[in-house]
């Protein structure tokens, strides 16, 4: 299958679910950017705070006192765990998993609590989405956090104290922190809109919902043609495996409604 991401044209700019394209063409966004623009492209407040906090000259990456209230915030949002560590990518973020778990840990060892099947329930290393119900704990947890910004930090959750000598904690931009940890408070606060349903899709043929995300049952082998059927359409689904969709948290028109649902029914159809 190709790079469907290369598909999608440039886009200049983005507001809520919404992107727009250089020739003017607006698209629903489903990606959302595998979760990380789950609150929108533009959350309320957040262009406030990064810009408050980059006038005060913290857009290096040293001690700041951001680093302490997010990992105060984060010890509120998964109680069950005792350590965490943000790290530039989740590969590095895997390393530390391999380190904390004494063996190797790699993509496939991470538990998705959409796709999981069978025995994968009591795996080590899981993700957690937000919004999904998942109360079952691992020995490591990966978040999804809803901050798109580049360089925005992946987060590391353990569920025991980190013993002495492993790897202490980088500093990291007070920007990036501050916008993290607004993004996170207004997750904390998220209500989806009225049009909202769990059971918005039905028995759509081919898809699955739980909950805001949307997953393809279909033969992996359409997925590129459905995908490009709903970017003809407006629509932009998932490009990356396991190519989950996620319905919009804000307003939208109720024609515009219609036309989401309609080509769930329509794409792969029966």
């Amino acid at each position: 299958m190709t790079d469907l991401l290369e598909r999608v044209p440039v886009i200049r700019r983005a507001r809520e679910y919404h992107l727009y394209s250089l020739s003017g063409t607006r698209y629903l966004d489903l990606w959302q950017n595998g979760g990380r623009s789950l609150l929108g492209h533009r959350p309320g407040g957040l262009t406030t705070v990064l810009k408050n906090t980059i006038s005060k000259g913290l857009a290096a990456d040293l001690p700041s006192i951001y680093s302490g209230r997010l990992r105060r915030l984060l010890q509120e949002m998964f109680p069950e765990y005792k350590d965490f560590r943000l790290t530039g990518s989740r590969a590095e973020g895997m390393q530390l998993a391999s380190l904390y778990l004494d063996r190797n840990i790699g993509p496939n060892d991470l538990v998705d609590p959409l796709t999981e099947q069978g025995e994968s329930a009591a795996a080590e290393v899981r993700l957690w989405r937000p919004l999904f119900p998942d109360s079952i704990p691992g020995e490591v947890l990966f978040p999804v956090l809803p901050f798109s910004m580049a360089g925005a930090p992946a987060v590391v959750c353990f569920r025991k104290i980190l013993p002495p000598g492993f790897p202490g904690q980088k500093p990291i931009s007070a920007v990036v922190l501050a916008g993290l940890l607004r993004c996170l408070q207004d997750l904390r606060r998220f209500v989806m809109p009225e049009w909202y349903r769990p059971d918005l899709l039905g028995k759509c043929p081919g898809w699955r919902q739980t909950g805001i995300y949307l997953v393809p049952e279909f033969d992996p082998g359409r997925y590129e043609k459905v995908f490009g059927d709903f970017l003809e359409a407006g629509v932009l689904l998932s490009p990356a495996a396991p190519y989950v969709s996620i319905l919009p948290g804000g307003e939208i028109s109720k024609g515009e409604l219609r036309k989401m649902i309609g080509l769930f029914f329509a794409f792969p159809g029966k």
